[in-house]
């Protein structure tokens, strides 16, 4: 029988706002601290989101944020649809599958912050494909001034768990911190591994010239890599042959350095308009994919989420806005 979602949000802050034109008037909160300003997703039932797809944790959407007239996250794709994979906004994280590869046809397999979904076929998993929910387990979200925070409860044979983020803007700096803490709470172990996509728009630049990436290390032997003559990688720094025109894009895949949490650490930069952000993590990167299209830049890193039951497992990006100019 499937298992609809209960999701609870409580406002405990008068900035909770109902239909500003960045959520196409799904609901949001805008929080501030100070210096940074964003519009953050509030969950509220799968009906009313944002976003409907099976890809992504559901929670932690920004719509827009801005810092000393800049601006970093936005709509990046050209069609709206709330159940395609990837129409979806900011710095947002994808948990890899957990039992797709030993379900038959018609079993669940499961997806962290989504819920349980149904195997269609014997195909192998793809998260371009739509799968149906069968439990979406239980949301509930939370706001301040400066933060939003959602608890994703969810019970089934697969596993058991509770996870929760915040998104917090750090009093009177320009940082902004994602909170996360994964328990355990059923009787499997939880292997699975989670990135953060983190879809940039700096200022609506287009990819180009004007945008650099700069590693902690000197990434190398990509898995894949597609459409070598739009960029390239130099030591520590990735930069564009050209300024991108709709239908270009550009694929690093699975870069790899070593494991460990040093190497968590980026800058994005628009030398054309002084918006940059630094991007850092507690917890060792695995790997690094690298994507981008002609209107957004994103570098993907990739750690290991391994849980035991009653064990907690907790990890922190942290993003410095700061200017060039």
């Amino acid at each position: 029988m499937r298992k609809e979602m209960a999701i609870v949000c409580t406002m405990l802050s008068s900035v909770c706002m109902g239909s500003p034109a960045e959520s196409r008037g799904y609901p949001q909160a805008e929080i501030t601290n100070g210096e940074i300003t964003a519009t953050v997703g509030i969950e509220t039932q799968r009906t009313d989101n944002y976003y409907r797809g099976q890809r992504f944790d559901w929670s932690g959407i920004i719509y827009a944020l801005k810092y000393k007239g800049h601006s970093y996250f936005g709509e990046w794709f050209d069609k709206f649809d709330p159940y395609f994979h990837d129409t979806i906004c900011g710095p947002v994280e994808e948990f890899t599958q957990i039992g797709y590869e030993n379900a038959k046809v018609g079993e669940e397999f499961l997806k962290i912050g989504v819920g349980t979904l149904k195997k269609k076929s014997n195909d192998i998993y793809s998260f371009r494909e739509p799968y149906e929910i069968v439990n979406q387990g239980k949301w509930e979200c939370s706001t301040t001034a400066n933060s939003v925070s959602y608890v994703h409860t969810l019970k089934s044979k697969l596993g058991s768990y509770v996870y929760k983020k915040t998104i917090e803007l750090v009093p009177n700096s320009p940082v902004m911190k994602i909170k996360h803490s994964f328990k355990n709470i059923g009787d499997v172990d939880i292997n699975t591994s989670v990135y953060n996509h983190n879809f940039f728009m700096l200022d609506g630049e287009p990819t180009g010239k004007a945008i650099s990436l700069r590693f902690a290390f000197e990434p190398k032997n990509p898995e894949l890599i597609k459409y070598p003559e739009n960029g390239k990688i130099v030591k520590d720094l990735l930069t564009f042959n050209k300024d991108f025109a709709p239908g270009d894009m550009i694929l690093f895949r699975a870069l790899k350095g070593e494991n460990k949490v040093e190497n968590y650490d980026f800058r994005l930069e628009n030398s054309k308009s002084g918006a940059a952000v630094r991007f850092r993590g507690d917890r060792p990167v695995t790997k690094i994919t690298f994507w981008a299209c002609r209107n957004t830049q994103c570098a993907e890193p990739f750690i290991d989420v391994n849980v035991k039951p009653g064990e907690e497992f907790d990890w922190t990006i942290t993003y410095d806005f700061y200017t060039t100019k």
